[in-house]
């Protein structure tokens, strides 16, 4: 191999790396701020993979997974010295954020909300009937939008369009 070729390997190799840990992290901070004073809840095990398959939350098993293209996790990069708490721009969060926040809604819905919706959510739920696809996007998944949505210094309705 030439050296112009492990470098460029090796760049890419660390870009992936910080990538893994700026996701790592921020899923941390996060569940911290949003679980931490509950008692009786743990953090899911994060599952990071670029398998071509949906990201999810199992709640029976506490395991979060995200799928991304590596270049999706490269992206996270960029974002290593922005607060967690950053609300989306006018283009949106990375694809990567959007994966993990989604998921993490997912989190507090099964952990927080369980199963008792809020009239907020049940609003919210009927206002955006199928803009999610797949199962899971009713009535709890939308109050812990409606919960969650000033944490990232937004509203409600502005949180589901970034997600």
């Amino acid at each position: 191999m030439n050296r112009g070729n492990w470098t460029r390997m090796n760049s890419e190799t660390d870009r992936l790396a910080l990538g893994r840990a700026v996701i790592e992290r921020t899923y941390q901070a996060i569940w911290n701020d949003w679980f931490e004073s509950i008692g009786g809840v743990t953090p899911a095990q994060l599952q990071l993979t670029s398998q071509l398959a949906d990201s999810g939350y199992r709640p029976h098993r506490n395991v979060r997974h995200l799928n991304l293209p590596d270049t999706n996790t490269e992206d996270a990069a960029d974002d290593a010295l922005l607060p967690h708490t950053t609300p989306p721009t006018g283009s949106g969060w990375p694809a990567w954020k959007r994966e993990l926040i989604h998921e993490l809604l997912h989190e507090f819905e099964h952990k927080v909300v369980a199963g008792k919706p809020s009239a907020a959510g049940a609003h919210l739920a009927e206002k955006y009937r199928g803009a999610f696809g797949g199962p899971g996007h009713e009535a709890g998944f939308f109050t812990a939008i409606a919960a969650k949505a000033s944490y990232f210094s937004t509203d409600p309705e502005t949180l589901i369009r970034n997600l």
